[in-house]
């Protein structure tokens, strides 16, 4: 594996057409032959997903996935804004506070229902669904999520469609959770003893949960990754990696700026202030060159962001 480990190299890897995404079907094809486990319909639906592919079907899936968003937009906004402020009585009081059980893992399950809709078929994969993407998941666990898939789209006869749909309502559970809980974390544990209402919050996140992304060589003999997001970049660089770029930009960028100006501007109204703030992540970002090379799972996965408030 070679290493993009600076802004331009990723950035020239990520917009070359000479390397593509590495699919995570090819992963659980080689498990589920090894095993002797019929993973295929967990292979039938990451097949689907655009981030792992390229060419004239990433640009069919895509524009699909675009379509849904643009018809259930509104939803969205309207999903973020109550469920932000549903969570807003958290905030107005001392306190534990912890931010991904308490606002953002709550917000994301709103955004997806008003993706998917009132379609009941879709209700449980959504949450089981994005557990596919974490390497360390337990074998029984993908089982049961391979299992689920398999009950719901085994005799559907628009079974691709509510694919693609589940797809897009489950994809950005590990980037906006992610990304939303450490970019908090970075602009409050700046600010202990200062009021929610003191801080001049940036207009974007701070932090990307997604370090890493891998690309293979169009020959297959050069698998190369890309480092998205470092200390080592400037704020710019990062701040332009931050959705990804090219034909795999975020389809969620809009979505997710929304949800986090409508998050900083509840917090901003609260009539609290920081005490001190906790950050539990299952594994420590990437330090070094060497570190980036041993990544398994692309997404920093924080566990906990506890927050205590006093008045």
């Amino acid at each position: 594996m070679r290493l993009a480990n600076t802004f331009d190299e990723s950035r020239n890897v990520l917009r070359s057409g000479d390397h593509r995404p590495m699919s995570m079907a090819m992963e659980y094809r080689s498990v589920g032959e090894r095993l002797g486990i019929d993973f295929s319909p967990t292979v039938r639906f990451l097949e689907l997903m655009p981030v792992f592919m390229d060419g004239a079907e990433h640009k069919r899936v895509r524009a699909a996935m675009a379509r849904i968003m643009s018809s259930s937009r509104e939803r969205q906004e309207l999903a973020v804004q109550r469920s932000v402020s549903e969570s807003a009585f958290h905030f107005a009081q001392a306190g534990q506070v912890e931010l991904l059980r308490d606002l953002i893992r709550p917000m994301w399950l709103a955004v997806s229902a008003a993706i998917t809709g009132p379609d009941t078929r879709l209700r449980d994969l959504t949450i089981a669904v994005p557990s596919l993407f974490c390497c360390h998941l337990r074998l029984q666990e993908r089982i049961r999520i391979n299992s689920l898939l398999s009950e719901t789209f085994a005799e559907a006869a628009d079974a691709d469609e509510l694919m693609t749909v589940l797809g897009l309502a489950s994809l950005g559970m590990g980037p906006l959770t992610g990304s939303m809980a450490l970019s908090l974390h970075h602009v409050l544990s700046k600010q202990t003893g200062r009021y929610l209402g003191e801080i001049e919050w940036p207009e974007s996140f701070q932090v990307s949960a997604l370090e890493v992304t891998d690309r293979l060589s169009a020959s297959e003999d050069d698998t190369v990754r890309c480092v998205l997001h470092s200390k080592n970049f400037s704020g710019a660089e990062n701040a332009e990696l931050l959705f990804g770029g090219g034909i795999h930009l975020c389809l969620g960028k809009a979505i997710s700026l929304h949800a986090w100006k409508v998050v900083t501007s509840m917090l901003a109204r609260a009539p609290t202030r920081i005490e001190t703030v906790a950050l539990d992540l299952r594994y420590q970002p990437a330090a070094s060159e060497h570190d980036f090379t041993l990544i398994q799972d692309p997404f920093l996965r924080p566990r906990a962001v506890e927050v205590l408030l006093e008045t």
